[in-house]
């Protein structure tokens, strides 16, 4: 007898062992292009391609999707401005194309360590290997799983009876709720609309009559006190500058010109975390210089239109582009 529990407990734990190993399995595509997506639905973002033949990790299984780890010839993208030395200087988005309006995973946070995949291109996006939380969806029947077995078979299997036990008492609670709400929902909104019915005519001709007496004395009083407050806009110059000075400072900015001068169109950079690189002087399609510093009726005047701006440029290692504080 003790020799027939030993046995059925050794086959029970082999049972078990089994299903976990299924949780995750190397697996192949096997259609010529696969769509992959941020969510287990076709309504979710595209993440990329994968070419058939290529090899996936399978992490999981949701419906007739499985979940995969992003692979390395997946095609993602970061700002190189803020990749140095193979790391993150800020947090910022990880997007499944070289654009600031492709679909983004989230934000990677400051201090990750990125691998970069060749040169960045013209407009300053890097492509990386993806890191190893990031995770894609595929229809599961274009992928062959090694060994052909079924991913999860146990985690099916124990969640059906569960089920059953949340079904009846779920439906009680939700009637009595909505008979209560019922009741005392007419009479207050009745109560409501007559008391503001009476008085909805009186206020309304009174503010009328007040407002026709002073209507001269008003206007010429407030239009003195807008007049003469430009004073805010100095305290956010020098707040501004403060903020400008503590990013160079991060970023470990060397001066390297005074007077230094710059022609092209300012545009602005829709991807910046930082104050110091919220526009650029693009010439040629080429990024010439981050430019910060400056009125901010500058920037929003003179954005997309071409300008020649005068200031300080400070160089950062890594980076094509220095950064010009304007005078």
């Amino acid at each position: 007898m003790k020799k027939l529990c030993l046995f059925l407990a050794i086959c029970c734990s082999g049972m078990l062992f089994a299903a976990e190993a299924q949780d995750k399995c190397n697996a192949t595509v096997n259609a010529d292009r696969l769509n992959v997506r941020m969510k287990p639905t076709i309504k979710s973002p595209k993440a990329g391609v994968l070419i058939n033949g290529t090899r996936v990790l399978v992490t999981g299984k949701s419906g007739a999707w499985f979940e995969l780890a992003a692979p390395e010839s997946l095609k993602l993208y970061v700002s190189e401005v803020y990749l140095i030395n193979g790391k993150l200087t800020n947090s910022v988005h990880l997007r499944a194309g070289n654009s600031a309006n492709a679909p983004s995973f989230g934000k990677i946070p400051a201090g990750t360590a990125l691998k970069a995949v060749g040169e960045a291109d013209r407009y300053g996006w890097v492509r990386v290997v993806a890191p190893g939380n990031i995770k894609v969806y595929a229809f599961k029947d274009y992928i062959t799983l090694d060994e052909n077995v079924n991913l999860t078979p146990a985690v099916e299997e124990v969640k059906a009876p569960a089920e059953k036990k949340t079904e009846a008492p779920a439906a009680k609670p939700v009637v009595k709720e909505e008979k209560k709400a019922e009741k005392p929902a007419a009479k207050p909104a009745v109560k409501e609309e007559k008391k503001a019915a009476k008085p909805a005519v009186k206020p309304a001709v009174k503010e009328e009559k007040k407002a026709a007496k002073p209507a001269a004395k008003p206007v010429a009083k407030p239009a003195a006190k807008p007049a003469a407050k430009p004073a805010p806009a100095k305290e956010n110059t020098a707040e501004q500058a403060k903020k400008i000075a503590a990013d160079l400072k991060a970023m470990d900015a060397v001066a390297d010109k005074d007077n230094f001068s710059v022609t092209g169109v300012l545009q602005k950079i829709p991807a910046s975390t930082s104050i110091a690189t919220n526009y650029a002087i693009v010439a040629d399609g080429v990024n010439q210089a981050f430019v910060c510093g400056g009125k901010s009726s500058f920037f929003t005047s003179n954005d997309g239109k071409k300008v020649t701006v005068k200031g300080k440029l400070y160089r950062i290692k890594g980076w094509k582009a220095g950064i010009l504080v304007m005078e």
